[in-house]
């Protein structure tokens, strides 16, 4: 999938001498990957400037972090490697930035789905954000602080990030974890900081969203490791109208199936789905601090 997010980052509208590509290899023993890099290293990319870097040491956060000690700039700007980026991305972007009053610290825009397979009748938009689906449908212009930035589609001045030493490598996807936060770790930090958190809706990405994602299991999974995250956050607090989730499900439940293995049933009902999750990741809250009720 990276091969579609180089070749939008050669579509950009801002000229490419005015960018440098820094492509993080988070697997490089992986054979897999030889070809692509020795695409890079051949230039199969017209017009860009590639630095491929190889980061052993396997997570998301340490390959962020490989990226920004690798940086010459003064603004970061991250793409996924299975996302691809809209061509005013960048130009966007930038312009963000170079407003000074207040300096902005970190700034991100739109993620679009594209989907491998068809969107199930059970997903509902109230779960999208757990996909890195964003669209706050909000103006330009400073970020609410109940409001977040997708991973797949940010920036950051560079300096505001190394002064909060780079993302949190105990937050953020390692392995087959789906830890996830350490974006809104890191943009805590930097608005604490006195820095400016922007949202830009014109700086546009579409972020692949696999078949494997699209199945109950991976959902229950997802909230399960939100609730880790948030823990390891010191438990962030809990979204309005959540604390009673699992009694709120169970009402739903036939009387004779109210257990707890019923929150691992399929449900066809997309709001039934969606009471579920809730119920998994305030379940897992409780069973964190030592209480069952």
């Amino acid at each position: 999938m990276a091969e579609r997010a180089l070749a939008s980052l050669a579509t950009q509208t801002m000229p490419p001498e005015q960018f440098e590509v820094i492509f993080v290899d988070n697997s490089p023993a992986n054979p897999k990957a030889e070809d692509l890099r020795c695409r890079i290293h051949s230039g199969s990319y017209s017009g860009l400037q590639i630095r491929y870097i190889a980061e052993p040491v396997q997570g998301l956060s340490r390959a962020r972090n490989a990226g920004l000690n690798a940086c010459n700039s003064n603004v970061i700007a991250y793409l996924d490697d299975d996302a691809i980026a809209h061509p005013h991305w960048l130009e966007n972007l930038a312009s963000v930035f170079a407003s000074s009053s207040p300096a902005v610290g970190a700034a991100g825009g739109k993620v679009l789905p594209l989907w491998e397979s068809d969107r199930p009748p059970w997903l509902s938009d109230k779960l999208l954000p757990y996909l890195s689906i964003v669209d706050w449908e909000i103006p330009q212009g400073t970020l609410p602080q109940h409001l977040y930035l997708a991973g797949a589609n940010i920036a950051y001045s560079v300096t505001a990030l190394r002064n909060i030493d780079g993302f949190r490598t105990d937050l953020g996807r390692t392995g087959t974890s789906l830890a996830g936060n350490e974006e809104i770790a890191a943009c805590d930090l930097i608005r604490a900081a006195g820095f400016d958190i922007r949202y830009c809706p014109e700086a546009i990405v579409e972020h692949t969203v696999s078949r494997d994602r699209v199945t109950q299991p991976w959902f229950r999974r997802r909230l399960f490791w939100q609730a880790i995250s948030d823990q390891i956050m010191g438990g962030r607090r809990m979204p309005p109208g959540w604390a009673y989730a699992p009694e709120q499900y169970l009402a739903m439940v036939p009387p004779g199936a109210r257990q707890v293995s019923s929150m691992f049933t399929h449900e066809d009902d997309p709001v039934r789905f969606h009471a579920q999750c809730k119920a998994i990741y305030v379940l897992s809250q409780r069973l964190f601090h030592g209480e069952w009720r």
